[in-house]
């Protein structure tokens, strides 16, 4: 790079400074890669785990309204617990009636509703509340209220 640099110093420094940014963007690329595959192994390995099924749950919110709008406005934290005690996440215990046999069919989508489980989680929780603000208002009612200095500015 020296040589190349007619022996310049400054020459010399940019070409230095390309190549080490080249080399960093390559490696923070394939770091994030390899990040976001382990991250989804163990996001799918929890949604095994605990059963977390995105099209089992969705298709019991829709189904029931009424525990929608229990989950959204939990008095307290233990009516929160009991509230999600009501939804289909964990593991059955009795496995051994008829009415638990699936089909392969089922199987697949239950297979495909963990991985979306797993797939979700790669977002990441600054997408997923962004998301809420547009969707709900988290504040409950109303428009956001002005800042002082606007309303100090219209009363000039």
């Amino acid at each position: 790079m020296y040589d190349n640099s007619a022996e310049e110093i400054e020459n010399f420094h940019t070409a230095l400074a390309t190549w080490f940014d080249v080399g960093m963007d390559r490696v923070s690329g394939s770091y994030k890669r390899q990040s976001q595959r382990w991250c989804f192994v163990i996001a799918l390995v929890i949604a095994v785990t605990f059963n977390i099924d995105s099209f089992n749950l969705f298709k019991t919110l829709w189904q029931h309204p009424v525990l929608v709008t229990e989950i959204s406005n939990p008095q307290a934290a233990t009516e929160a617990l009991k509230v999600l005690e009501k939804l289909p996440i964990g593991w059955q215990t009795d496995i051994s009636s008829s009415e638990h046999r699936k089909t392969l069919a089922e199987h697949s989508i239950i297979l495909i509703g963990w991985i979306v489980t797993a797939s979700a989680s790669l977002f990441g929780g600054p997408f997923w509340f962004d998301l809420l603000k547009k969707l709900i208002n988290l504040r409950g009612t109303g428009t956001k209220p002005k800042k002082d200095t606007d309303a100090q500015t219209q009363k000039s």
